[in-house]
């Protein structure tokens, strides 16, 4: 609608109502007879929306740590395996501190809630780094960006809200947000295959290591890996 893009969610799409984190700023155009809605946003506390977020942030630390776990058997034998978990767990650890900070994790302004946090542990603020590092923000280029897009979009059988992902993609290009973009799409590639088995990865490295654009660095890999574990046990215990 006009410049901007809108997109309708059916009821059916929200599983759980009574869930903070969907609800809060939620803007109501226009609720059912029964006010389900409208119902529902005005029990958005922030209490509850403070303690949603911390469980928020816990499971994504907990994810982490299970992530990592998958390095020590891998990262000799299957470098570029490792580079994917080791990635993964760079998002969920990200995840995890906003969460942690008061912030619900917003995947296109992802990196700038990063870049605006102020952390006062130096051993995650070290971490912070040490993921975006991981993920390889300052490589980002338009055709790296493209090129993952296109071979993350196969992997995305399905195409699954694909025409959104690009819209959000070419908003954040035109405007010159390369990291930005680039932090967006790994993120799109995460999320399909944090739920794939160890088997496919395997079979599909190559095009999973173009599209993900890992990186096979043994000595880098197990800093960073050192790293995160490292923040993400502080993290759990504050």
């Amino acid at each position: 609608m006009g410049k901007y893009n809108i997109r309708l969610i059916s009821l059916s799409a929200l599983h759980n109502l009574k869930d903070p984190l969907i609800l809060k700023d939620m803007i109501l155009l226009q609720d059912d007879s029964k006010f389900i809605l409208s119902s529902a946003i005005s029990g958005v506390t922030p209490t509850n929306y403070q303690m949603k977020l911390t469980v928020f942030g816990r499971r994504a630390m907990i994810n982490c740590l299970f992530h990592c776990d998958k390095i020590d058997n891998t990262i000799r034998t299957q470098p570029l395996l490792s580079s994917l978990w080791i990635k993964i767990s760079a998002y969920d650890f990200l995840e995890g501190i906003l969460a942690l900070s008061g912030l619900k994790p917003m995947p296109i302004h992802e990196l700038c809630q990063i870049r605006s946090l102020t952390i006062f542990r130096q051993e995650i603020a070290d971490a912070v780094l040490a993921a975006l590092e991981c993920i390889g923000v300052k490589r980002a280029t338009r055709y790296v960006v493209l090129r993952s897009f296109e071979g993350i979009s196969q992997m995305n059988s399905n195409g699954h809200n694909e025409d959104l992902a690009y819209s959000k993609i070419e908003y954040l290009l035109n405007r010159g947000m390369m990291s930005d973009c680039y932090y967006y799409v790994c993120k799109i590639g995460r999320r399909i295959l944090v739920n794939r088995s160890e088997e496919f990865c395997k079979k599909y490295l190559k095009p999973i290591q173009i599209s993900m654009d890992l990186d096979s660095d043994l000595q880098r890999m197990e800093n960073m890996y050192a790293c995160i574990t490292k923040a993400c046990k502080i993290a759990l215990k504050i």
